[in-house]
């Protein structure tokens, strides 16, 4: 098979480098069927480099030479011949030095990171997947991103993070689909469904396989179709669906062999040596798993040797070979440690902290000590980075102003209620004064005694009415007062506070601010309050901010599913408070669609919303986890345990603020 695709390779090749086509046309059609063939027939990909150079030199590129070097890195390195790869990468990072070439210099560092994923060195692989992206374009090189984003996935997969690998996954395969990249996608959701097998989603797990098979077999791509079959194999063989297993691992081994790709070939037979162990054909997965370990030494893929270690240890358990075993479990423990040592694991959580900004501050120092003539480029993006500063400060200030917007229809409705009683009070009492006037015109030669029941009912009317409006008055009085205080409050003071209350003030401004945006909005809100808590310390104004964003992201949760039409469905939000310890909580929960698993982790991040486009700035919940956790030394957490909608826990701690 893998044959018949070769010569088909071939041909195909003769026939567009034959082609009557104009030469910068022709340039760019070879390049992008070199890059789609390298996969399956890496060795003849190889040969072309020469013809597509001189395809390059013909369209008048005054560096013919740079189309060759991502195509010969790739061949090696689905060659397994690692350091031919590197060799050719070094080799490219300092011409796209020389040739200021950003394009070539991104490539190159993805290049480099998919060599260091295959041999297991996680730390080299995401440190050079960060710097590839900074030189490829969103738009322009969206593909490139794409296989950057998967291979984050991958390295982060095998470290054991899944839903980190989970969220690159998903991200990597919507960069695919939005770029119609049926091979990319086919890798992504190979990603996804590894992720599935591995939380013992079987039937998922298929689907997703299922469907990265046809992908590949579509893009007539043989080697993914491999890679396919293998994963299928796996999950068959967990399910103790051992012939079928067996049938996909042995026509992966196949294909991988002919292409020679000898860590895939490695993974097929580390793969079939662990079928036949569960099978009890011991001497086959022995030789099976020697084969491996003789393939990842040869290689130096350390990952792959302490797989192949903790299988030949086990295979020694089952058959009763206590020193072999012993001897292997040595081994396997010494080259899992130069993997995911102590050691590597800080310097990845240091890489994984790292700012895209920081990087670029870096990466701009860095092209000034090695080509001077980079320095107006580098001012550039120092601009740039200025302008992003800028741009981030403004978004803040937007999100600020959203919450006074917020807290202003609040008011304006809160007051409202009064402002009526008082104006509507006070026509009742202007027309009694006029009935008044015209019963004494009407009986003004009666004397006082035959007319007082009459008066003294107007005039009681007239004193209830005035009893009135000066209730309203006074509650209109203190609403404004109390706002002004939250006004006019200094920024960092800190205050003994009723938290109940405070929640009860701003419960009732988010439920007016929602009502003023929509006068169709309603929604049940339950209080659970605990008289216990009593006054907390704190900044008012911050956290009833907070208070004021949780609620209102509340309602526009329950608002969006009873949009929806859903039968029977009543929006409820439920607000409740209690001791825990040392701590005061809040709760607001509502019944919601809810928060997707696969962006829970990313909820307080900057910039991060769920909403459409236009309806939020991705700063509410990230301000608010800020003024949370580092203005009040307090906890703010998003609670998945329930069965429908969101829950938010905020706590503050009851004793007295920091200092």
């Amino acid at each position: 098979m893998e044959a018949e695709n070769t010569s088909a390779l071939a041909a195909a090749w003769k026939d567009l480098l034959h082609a009557d086509l104009p030469a910068p046309e022709k340039r760019a059609e070879l390049l992008a069927f070199a890059e789609r063939s390298v996969n399956d027939a890496p060795r003849l990909a190889l040969t072309w480099v020469p013809e597509l150079i001189e395809q390059a030199r013909l369209a008048g590129d005054p560096h013919p030479e740079r189309d060759g070097y991502w195509l010969r890195s790739m061949g090696h390195h689905m060659l397994s011949e690692y350091d031919e790869a590197i060799a050719v990468l070094r080799e490219g990072v300092d011409m796209a030095l020389a040739w200021n070439d950003d394009e070539l210099l991104g490539q190159m560092y993805a290049g480099y990171g998919g060599v260091y994923l295959s041999l297991g060195d996680f730390e080299q692989a995401l440190s050079y997947g960060q710097q590839a992206m900074r030189f490829l374009k969103d738009g322009e090189h969206a593909v490139y991103r794409g296989w950057l984003v998967h291979g984050f996935g991958v390295g982060y997969f095998e470290l054991g993070d899944t839903e980190r690998a989970r969220a690159y996954f998903e991200e990597s395969l919507g960069i695919f689909e939005a770029n119609h990249y049926p091979v990319g996608m086919a890798r992504a959701l190979i990603g996804l469904g590894n992720i599935c097998h591995k939380n013992g989603q079987h039937k998922e797990a298929i689907g997703h396989l299922e469907r990265a098979m046809g992908l590949f077999r579509e893009a007539r791509n043989v080697t993914g179709e491999a890679r396919a079959q293998h994963d299928t194999g796996v999950v068959l063989m967990d399910e103790g669906r051992f012939d079928e297993s067996e049938r996909f691992l042995l026509e992966s081994l196949s294909v991988r062999r002919q292409v020679n790709n000898q860590r895939a070939v490695s993974t097929s037979l580390l793969s079939l040596g662990r079928l036949y162990a569960r099978t009890g054909r011991f001497d086959e997965a022995e030789t099976a798993f020697a084969d491996a370990l003789a393939i990842a030494d040869d290689l130096g893929v350390e990952t792959r040797k302490f797989e192949v270690r903790e299988a030949l240890a086990r295979l020694a358990e089952e058959r009763g070979d206590v020193a072999g075993a012993l001897q292997h479990y040595k081994a396997f423990q010494e080259a899992k440690e130069r993997v995911f040592g102590d050691e590597l694991r800080v310097r990845l959580s240091r890489l994984q902290i790292r700012t895209a900004m920081e990087q670029s501050e870096k990466e701009a120092r860095w092209m000034r000590e090695r080509n001077e003539a980079l320095l107006e480029q580098n001012e550039r993006l120092e601009s740039l980075l200025a302008e992003l500063r800028a741009a981030q400060e403004q978004l803040v200030q937007s999100e600020k102003m959203i919450s006074l917007g917020q807290l202003t229809a609040g008011i304006a409705h809160e007051i409202k209620n009064p402002l009526n009683f008082v104006n509507n009070f006070a026509a009742l009492s202007v027309e009694l004064v006029d009935d008044l006037i015209a019963f004494m015109d009407a009986h003004e030669g009666d004397t006082i005694r035959a007319t007082r029941d009459e008066l003294e009912e107007l005039l009681t009317d007239l004193r209830s009415n005035a009893g009135r409006i000066q209730q309203h008055g006074k509650r209109a009085d203190r609403i404004v007062h109390g706002m002004l205080q939250h006004a006019r409050g200094v920024s960092g003071e800190w205050r003994e506070v009723d938290l109940n209350g405070l929640i009860e003030e701003y419960a009732g401004l988010a439920y007016h601010g929602a009502r003023a945006r929509d006068m169709s909005f309603n929604v049940t809100l339950e209080k659970s309050m605990d008289p216990a808590i009593g006054r907390v310390r704190m900044v008012p104004q911050d956290i009833g901010r907070v208070i004021l964003n949780l609620l209102s992201n509340a309602f526009y949760a329950v608002s969006a599913r009873k949009a929806l039409g859903e039968a029977g469905y009543e929006p409820r939000v439920h607000l409740s408070t209690w001791l825990d310890g040392d701590f005061a909580v809040v709760r607001v929960e509502d019944n919601g669609a809810g928060v997707p698993e696969t962006v829970q982790a990313r909820i307080f991040d900057p910039f991060f919303t769920t909403k459409p486009p236009g309806e939020g700035t991705g700063l509410g919940l990230s301000l608010s986890y800020d003024i949370v956790t580092q203005g009040h030394r307090g906890m703010l957490r998003l609670d998945t345990s329930g069965a429908e909608g969101a829950a938010f826990e905020l706590a503050l701690p009851a004793g007295d603020a920091p200092s």
